[in-house]
């Protein structure tokens, strides 16, 4: 047939004849490799494998287990986490945990009224927290205050602590401030910050190399362990870098300020499980609950087990669903898999499995346009079929040629499908914070409480076998009305009558024709110098007898005080300067 459509292109027979004769030793040169593949893939009767890990997953387990008789498979061997504590060769790291809630209230700086995507903007709206100088500050100087207080003195006065930071830009502005505050308080420590590449904020760029050099100078890309090592470096900021596989016996605390979920939060936490003579344990947790951590522990701490094995039969089922899309032909997906497999390709051969591929991407943009929900789930599935099939293949012989030749035809297709971007919703500067709180949830400011694991429950859930995808609609509402729903959940603990009252120094102020001049007539690093030592509490005090309870909260906790003398300061310096 391909000889009699070369002969009709124009060809003579006998070239004809050539180029079929190549097709089809192209075809069986590639056929052999790839069956060559799969008997080496699913043939392997004279290798042994051997896993070792302490928080094994739920492919690690179908991969390396033994079946047991309920028909699942088991660890080989087990040498439990709760056995390795009660023998002494780790700690328990959640002997004291002090959660600490974080509450504020955010408002609306504009008159009108935006329509969002809502859950983008919840998300906008916690970064804007997350980022904000104050919250950062607050969080340093608890931070900071908890370990010069209770936990520098451990081990003789050696004991480090990791601080555990959301994002890369969170860790660079926690650097910063901790630096700042250290200088001063005076205190004999330094802090070192670990996060990889380069960050932007703003008009600056920071890397980790060039924020350690002002603390240490002998610095490079590979010694930070080392470093860190030394008397004088004790706190550790850390952006993903370092929360596995960290190894520094006298780490004794942990501050985090990141949301942790399943391995990794046992894998986060146990950087302080290192034994050490005499060494205690101390996790201060903004974002995680009790139960949170608890049930990410369960599942590893006595023995881990699953729930289920994976069906074999999903990648069929996957293979049947994706063809019904029209978006590719066997004879498509078998002549890209036949130049896929060769040893080497001209040039022109490259251009055929461009082209290929360059078909079923233009299909797939068709049905983009014509029904977006559908090729989102088509994208999905094909991601789904590439998984489970590298998965499947490592526990049964799967042999079928047509399932690897699509497999290795959708790892390159996907590359080339058109990704959808989404706009960024940038909200900063409609925002504000009206108020903020932290409150420890320990037995006392110092120790936190006992939330150890007795027995592990939990088990662990495998990858779902349920393909069709939910496609990310855009859920439109206001601001105003994801303001609301943002501050009902962290807006808990901050009275209507306490906002009242902080209204009204912020008109006590604005009226004080003299600390408005001085707005007027410096910098507002210089108002905030000057109203913190000769204004704020005289202010403040004049309303005791209105609301004696917020005012003398106000003057004994310094991290609420120094929140209201920015706030307050904020407020002086727009109005004065507008």
């Amino acid at each position: 047939m391909n000889a009699l459509k070369e002969n009709l292109s124009g060809k003579t027979l006998e070239e004809a004849k050539k180029i079929d004769e190549e097709n089809e030793n192209n075809e069986q040169s590639s056929l052999d490799k790839m069956n060559e593949i799969i008997e080496k893939r699913t043939n392997v009767g004279n290798i042994s494998f051997f896993a070792f890990t302490a928080t094994p997953k739920n492919k690690t387990i179908q991969v390396f287990g033994r079946i047991g008789e309920d028909g699942l498979p088991h660890e080989f061997h087990l040498y439990s986490m709760k056995q390795a504590i009660e023998e002494g060769f780790i700690l328990d790291v959640l002997k004291n945990f002090m959660p600490v809630s974080v509450y504020y209230k955010v408002g609306k700086k504009i008159a009108y009224n935006p329509e969002f995507d809502k859950s983008e903007t919840k998300r906008a709206i916690n970064k804007f927290v997350s980022l904000k100088e104050h919250n950062i500050r607050q969080k340093v100087e608890t931070i900071v205050d908890d370990f010069v207080d209770n936990r520098a003195m451990w081990l003789d006065g050696r004991a480090k602590c990791m601080i555990v930071t959301a994002s890369r830009l969170h860790a660079v502005r926690y650097k910063l401030t901790i630096d700042q505050y250290i200088k001063e308080k005076g205190y004999n420590m330094k802090a070192l910050v670990a996060f990889s590449g380069t960050v932007k904020d703003g008009d600056d760029e920071y890397t980790e190399l060039d924020m350690n050099k002002d603390v240490a100078s002998d610095i490079n890309d590979s010694n930070l362990p080392t470093i860190f090592e030394k008397s004088d470096f004790r706190l550790l900021i850390v952006a993903e870098k370092y929360q596995t596989g960290f190894d520094q016996p006298k780490l004794c605390a942990m501050y985090v300020d990141k949301k942790l979920d399943g391995v990794k939060t046992v894998q986060t936490l146990s950087r302080l499980n290192r034994t050490y003579p005499n060494k205690q344990t101390f996790i201060l947790d903004f974002q995680n609950s009790v139960e949170d951590i608890q049930d990410a522990y369960k599942p590893y701490f006595e023995m881990t087990n699953i729930d289920k094995v994976t069906d074999p039969n999903v990648v069929n089922d996957l293979w049947y669903q994706l063809h019904e899309y029209g978006i590719y032909t066997d004879e498509e997906i078998n002549d890209f898999a036949v130049l896929f497999y060769k040893d080497k390709r001209t040039n022109a051969q490259d251009a055929k499995m461009n082209n290929l591929i360059d078909m079923a991407v233009e299909r797939y943009c068709y049905l983009e346009d014509e029904d977006e929900k559908r090729a989102d789930e088509f994208k999905k599935k094909c991601q789904k079929y590439i998984t489970f099939y590298n998965f499947l293949i490592q526990i049964y012989p799967i042999k079928n040629l047509n399932l690897l030749r699509l497999q290795v035809y959708l790892v390159v297709l996907l590359r080339k499908l058109p990704k959808k971007h989404k706009e960024r919703i940038d909200i900063d500067d409609m925002l504000s914070i009206d108020y903020y709180k932290l409150k420890k949830l320990g037995e006392d400011n110092k120790k936190g409480n006992d939330i150890s694991l007795y027995k592990g429950e939990g088990e662990l859930v495998g990858i779902s076998e349920t393909a069709i995808a939910r496609v990310n609609e855009v859920d439109e509402e206001c601001l105003e009305d994801i303001i609301k729903k943002v501050n009902d959940v962290f807006g808990v603990g901050l009275t209507e009558e306490d906002r009242i009252i902080i209204d009204q120094y912020e008109e006590i102020f604005k009226n004080d024709k003299s600390i408005m001049d001085i707005a007027k007539a410096n910098s507002y690093e210089d108002l905030v110098s000057t109203f913190a030592k000769s204004y704020f509490k005289r202010g403040i005090v004049k309303t005791k007898n209105r609301n004696d309870r917020l005012v003398k909260e106000i003057l004994t906790n310094s991290n609420l005080q120094n929140y209201m003398i920015h706030y307050l300061a904020e407020k002086i310096y727009a109005e004065a300067n507008h």
